[in-house]
């Protein structure tokens, strides 16, 4: 998984985000009091759909 900083994910937000859609792979973005990780719409979605069809109640996922 590739590690960025906030500092360098907001200077090259967009060059990240076509990384993260020709790999496919999440991006970890670390920051002092925590880390995030971004996903591709798309992987973010099946990931959502996986979760909810083990746990209904708990997928924190409203369809639009």
């Amino acid at each position: 998984m590739k590690t960025v900083s906030p500092t360098a994910a907001r200077a090259n937000i967009y060059k990240l985000i076509d990384e993260a859609a020709e790999s496919h792979e999440p991006m970890c973005i670390t920051g002092k009091l925590g880390n995030a990780i971004s996903l591709t719409e798309e992987e973010w979605l099946a990931g959502s759909e996986r979760h909810a069809r083990v746990d209904p109640g708990r997928s924190g996922y409203a369809a639009r």
